[in-house]
């Protein structure tokens, strides 16, 4: 179960994805929360985002907003909540990629489950590769994004 906190700092992302800055007390407003309140969720938020408060304005740093890239040739779907990243590239065409702020059915290579929480980053490319270069991208991948 997503708690209530989570699911308001939720909120406060969607809100700044579409609208790069925001009043922070019309972004109370817009979420149903006192101002003081969505301070201290947006602090919280700031240990994980490149979230910055000036003169009771929050903006969300584009450099850190998915949904402000626009990678040329790739299909970028940038997403607040999801089941499986995975799952949703299945149904993708090649060179797509899949980002979530917080994934509730994420699993790992052998079907283990993963604990995914909010700040981290949830992420699944569909590549065009063969099979044989695909059962190396475990090692490779790694390696490459280090």
């Amino acid at each position: 179960m997503i708690g209530r906190n989570t699911l308001l700092k939720l909120m406060i992302l969607e809100k700044l994805r579409n609208k790069n800055q925001y009043v922070v007390r019309e972004l109370a407003w817009d979420i149903g929360a006192r101002p003081e309140y969505v301070n201290m969720l947006i602090n919280d938020l700031k240990k994980n985002y490149l979230i910055d408060v000036d003169k009771g304005v929050v903006y969300w740093n584009p450099a850190d907003n998915p949904s402000t890239l626009k990678p040329w040739g790739w299909n970028l779907e940038h997403k607040m909540i999801i089941g499986s990243t995975q799952e949703v590239a299945r149904g993708r065409g090649p060179w797509s990629v899949i980002i979530a702020e917080y994934m509730l059915l994420g699993r790992g290579r052998h079907g283990k489950k993963w604990v995914c929480s909010l700040g981290r980053l949830w992420i699944t490319f569909k590549l065009p590769v063969d099979p044989v270069t695909a059962s190396l991208a475990p090692i490779i991948l790694p390696v490459i994004l280090v």
